[in-house]
């Protein structure tokens, strides 16, 4: 392992002599791993090391014995300690997150301030080349291109200062096997065992499987990919930010022209790019079928005034030579909304005219409880939201759904799904989900006419 560490680090000049290194310390196997690593380098590496801890109070008492496991390491190697907490459930809650999300929002955000404070010039995180495997295999199942291929970088800029991660040339059992090497313990978190959670799953049924049944090697050949995306991805990334303005020309908060004869100019995988930047541009987040349809409607010939609409209610609309993108009606798309949904219990949503219901029955369209968080969510889709019904061959967007369904254009924005964990269990009109179906008594979720 620490051969591998020392010339990732060396190979990319990650950190530099007299750099204050803040080792953000979780805990678990892989952060008290790169902690040891960077010990045992400190002195060759002439840096200045200390330990960076986030309590993100989910967990209760074993959050706070996680907490008092990393001071009391840092205190028998001499190490200053940077200490910070927050309740990622609340932010979870308060600003329409996953836990998941709440959680690392946080913690980053700790980690900027102590950056942009001035406190450290670098924090480095214990990403393994497994995480890598993981990242890039998750993104691959939902949908990505080239920079969601890209996975985790090795730098990220934070201003002058960044993040680092040191080990993702390092396999999760390369750090494992140090520790047991150092008499080195750490903790445990059992919810990075809960197979309700994607990655969770990936970690501990997929990457197994490539492994064992189709290539032992597949995490390297993984990580190679990523480094390859992201060579790719920076790359063309220039190519897009010297080519834009002779392309698009944006005029803020009220739109921008995009000059289709400058677009054709360039070859599709080049126009695909331009037309993703200048969405960007303008704060639209694009999957893969906007774009297509950005594509066919800049070559349509005599299209002049046909429209095609993108997210969070912008539209594209051929005005010859030239495409616009403009707000199709402020007050078109509905505003999100989010409820909690107790078991059992009962929630009126205003937005919909109805009353949906969870109670406790035997039915083949129950859920299983077991397998159901707490507390569930009922709210209406978002863009990228995935469903897995029953009997069918795996997950597709909801869009899709609602699309095949036949769901008129206007009654789609609002149209209720119930989450349990950042996984959605339940959407209007929809069998259940295949990973929650259960035989005997379980979860019923159901939609009644509001009363």
């Amino acid at each position: 392992m620490l051969e591998k560490l020392r010339a990732y680090i060396r190979e990319r000049e990650l950190v530099r002599p007299g750099d204050r290194v803040g080792v953000a310390v979780s805990g678990g196997a892989d952060s008290v791993g790169l902690l040891r690593g960077l010990l045992e380098l400190r002195d060759e590496l002439g840096v200045v090391l200390s330990v960076v801890h986030f309590n993100h109070k989910i967990r209760g008492a074993e959050a706070d014995a996680d907490e008092e496991f990393v001071r009391q390491l840092a205190a028998r190697f001499g190490l200053d300690f940077h200490g910070d907490s927050g309740d990622a459930t609340m932010h979870a809650r308060e600003h329409k997150l996953s836990l998941e999300t709440a959680a690392r929002e946080l913690r980053y955000g700790f980690f900027r301030r102590l950056l942009t404070n001035g406190v450290l010039d670098k924090v480095a995180t214990a990403h393994t080349m497994d995480d890598q495997a993981e990242t890039v295999l998750m993104r691959l199942v939902r949908g990505a291109g080239t920079k969601g291929l890209a996975g985790i970088y090795p730098v990220q800029k934070v201003g002058e200062a960044s993040i680092v991660r040191p080990m993702l040339a390092v396999r999760r059992r390369e750090v494992e096997g140090h520790l047991r090497a150092l008499a080195q313990d750490w903790r445990e978190d059992p919810t990075n065992r809960d197979l309700r959670h994607l990655r969770n799953r990936v970690r501990h049924q997929l990457l197994p499987l490539l492994e064992r049944e189709f290539n032992p090697g597949i995490a390297e050949v993984l990580s190679n990919l990523a480094q390859m995306a992201r060579e790719e991805q920076e790359q063309r990334q220039r190519e897009v930010e010297s080519l834009l303005p002779r392309v698009f020309t944006s005029s803020g908060e009220e739109g921008g022209v995009i000059r289709r004869d400058a677009l054709e100019q360039h070859p599709v995988a080049t126009r695909r790019r331009l037309l993703r930047a200048a969405c960007e541009a303008l704060g639209i987040r694009t999957e893969f079928e906007h774009i297509d349809g950005l594509l066919r409607l800049c070559s349509s010939k005599g299209s002049k005034g046909k429209t095609f609409e993108l997210p969070a209610g912008w539209r594209a609309r051929v005005a010859e030579p030239e495409l616009l993108l403009e707000k199709a009606c402020k007050h078109r798309q509905p505003r999100d909304y989010e409820y909690p949904l107790p078991v059992p219990g009962e929630v009126r949503l205003e937005e919909t005219g109805s009353l949906v219901r969870a109670r406790v029955a035997a039915g083949n369209q129950a859920l299983d409880r077991h397998a159901l968080a707490a507390k569930l969510v009922i709210r209406n889709w978002r863009p990228g939201d995935r469903f897995w019904p029953a009997h069918s061959k795996g997950p597709k967007k909801v869009k899709e759904l609602l699309q095949e369904k036949g769901v008129p254009q206007a009654e789609r924005a609002a149209w209720p799904v119930v989450v349990s964990n950042g996984i959605i269990v339940w959407v209007r009109g929809l069998g259940p989900p295949a990973e929650f179906v259960c035989d005997g008594e379980g979860v019923v979720i159901e939609e009644l006419a509001s009363g």
